[in-house]
């Protein structure tokens, strides 16, 4: 296996998404539109990254922060390359430049039936939040 992790640029965004579709436990919505993923990597640069075998993307981790604490969004490995640490290697990559940015906490969302998702995350260290309630509101997309 010969794997390079980069950066995501804006022009990966058809081949991540295409990625995140192909992955059981990844939901996407209508925010993840071009334009919105253009602007979550100018707003978060150089905080998010894909694994490549070759050009396939078989692995991704978008990471951004709010000045205080830092969120890691869509970790997804391929099937195919499960239980190689290549997730570890992501999250880390996406830690140490949140933790350059002066961010100590942070957050992972995971869809309650992910048990696979979940025993990933405490595998490599991260624990339940059970103190907090996740709350959403869907707004209009043009606000910005």
């Amino acid at each position: 296996m010969n794997v390079t992790i980069r950066e995501i640029r804006s022009e990966d965004y058809e081949a991540s998404i295409r990625f995140w579709e192909s992955i059981d436990e990844i939901e996407l919505d209508d925010s993840e539109g071009k334009q919105d993923f253009e602007f979550f990597l100018r707003r978060n640069k150089g905080m998010s990254f894909l694994a490549l075998d070759k050009e396939e993307v078989i692995g991704a981790c978008l990471a951004s922060h709010n000045g205080r604490r830092g969120f890691l969004d869509h970790l997804a490995i391929a099937p195919s390359h499960r239980r190689k640490g290549l997730g570890k290697m992501l999250v880390e990559k996406c830690l140490k430049v949140l933790q350059a940015e002066g961010i100590k906490r942070n957050y992972v969302f995971l869809f309650k039936e992910n048990a696979e998702g979940r025993a990933f995350w405490e595998h490599i260290g991260w624990s339940q939040c059970d103190e907090y309630v996740m709350m959403s509101i869907q707004l209009d997309r043009n606000t910005r």
